[in-house]
């Protein structure tokens, strides 16, 4: 398989996830995003790209506070939260992070 039939398999197994993801990077801007996570808050992907994941929770300090707080074991377990869709509306959500390494740079999942 070559790295750009591999790219776009990757893409296709990423947005068929039913569970929102998103990827955001240590000035909290979000850089990748799921179909899911579209489907769940009504936001496109082009208007998520680029702005804070905080805009999609009732709490604004959590991803300040996994950003700054990293540790594996207080992470491991899922959050509940509230969650904001695009037209106000708020529901239950839970969120789980991780901290992946790309091209050297640390980057964040939730």
């Amino acid at each position: 398989m070559s790295l750009k039939d591999k790219t776009s398999f990757y893409k296709v197994c990423f947005d068929s996830m039913q569970v929102g993801i998103l990827v955001f990077n240590k000035d909290k801007e979000i850089l990748l995003t799921n179909n899911s996570i579209s489907d769940i808050f009504g936001f496109s992907a082009e208007m998520l790209l680029g702005s804070d994941p905080s805009k999609l929770v009732e709490s604004t300090t959590i991803f300040d506070d996994f950003i700054e707080n990293f540790s594996e074991e207080k992470f491991k377990t899922s959050i509940d939260l509230t969650g904001i869709k695009n037209n106000g509306d708020v529901f239950p959500i839970q969120l789980s992070f991780g901290k992946i390494e790309y091209e050297n740079k640390p980057l964040y999942k939730a």
